[in-house]
C-alpha cells in the first residue's frame, strides 16, 4: 500500500509482522541472511564467561560472599549525588582481572552473565535459586505487559528486552536497571495514551455581534 497511513498504537502492533514478513520476502539476500546469522553466532560466545567462572571457581578463585548478592543491588540504587564515597562495583572489571588474568591498566569490561554471577558467589545453590528468583520476576513482568489485554506493556518490553536477551551484565546491575525502567516506562505511558480532552467550541459571537 502506498502513501502514508495513521494508525494508532494498536493498529500499528498489529500490522508489524505482516510488514516484516515483507521485507524479509523482498530482501532476503544472502549477505543478509549471512549477517544475520553472525548475530547468534556471537550471543553463544557469550557461554565464554560462565564457562570460564565454573572452570576456575573454586579451584584457584575462591566463592565471592553470597551477601553481595543482597547489598550489591541496593548499592547499585543509591544515587551518587547522595552517597559520595559509593563504592564503584565494576564487575565485568574485576571479572576481566580474576579470570582472564588482564592487567589493571587495562579497562575492559568482560560479559559476567546472570549465570556465572550467581555461580561465583557460591556455586549450585545460589545459581539454581537465584535463577529461579529472576524466572519468578520476568513472569511478573510478563503478566504486568500482558499484550492481549492493552497494548501499553509493548513499551515496557522493548525497554527491559535488550538487557534481559543479551543477560551479559551481572545481576546486581540486572536488577537494579528493573526500577528505572519501569519508572521510564509509566512516564512514558502516561505522556502517549493520555487521553485528550476535546476542544471546547468557542461561544464568541461571530462579527463581533453581541451574544
Amino acid at each position: 500500500m502506498r502513501g502514508k497511513v495513521t494508525l494508532s498504537t494498536g493498529q500499528a502492533i498489529a500490522t508489524a509482522p505482516a510488514i516484516a514478513g515483507r521485507v524479509v520476502a523482498t530482501d532476503a539476500s544472502l549477505a543478509i541472511i549471512g549477517e544475520s546469522a553472525s548475530f547468534p553466532a556471537e550471543r553463544i560466545r557469550t557461554i565464554d564467561s560462565p564457562a570460564i567462572i565454573m572452570q576456575r571457581t573454586p579451584g584457584q578463585i575462591p566463592y565471592a560472599s553470597p551477601v553481595r548478592l543482597l547489598v550489591s543491588p541496593v548499592v547499585e540504587l543509591i544515587p551518587r549525588i547522595l552517597w559520595p564515597g559509593k563504592p564503584i562495583l565494576a564487575s565485568g572489571y574485576r571479572v576481566s582481572q580474576k579470570y582472564y588474568q588482564l592487567p589493571a591498566q587495562l579497562y575492559m569490561s568482560s560479559d559476567v552473565t546472570s549465570e556465572g554471577d550467581l555461580y561465583r558467589h557460591g556455586g549450585w545453590f545460589p545459581l539454581l535459586l537465584g535463577m529461579l528468583v529472576l524466572g519468578c520476576l520476568i513472569r511478573i513482568i510478563d503478566e504486568l505487559a500482558d499484550l492481549r489485554r492493552s497494548a501499553h506493556g509493548a513499551s515496557l518490553i522493548l525497554l527491559l528486552f535488550p538487557d534481559t536477551v543479551q543477560a551479559g551484565s551481572d545481576c546486581a546491575t540486572l536488577l537494579a536497571g528493573i526500577p528505572g525502567m519501569l519508572v521510564l516506562w509509566l512516564c512514558v505511558v502516561t505522556m502517549s495514551f493520555a487521553r485528550r480532552r476535546p476542544s471546547v467550541p468557542s461561544l464568541a459571537p461571530a462579527n463581533g455581534e453581541p451574544a
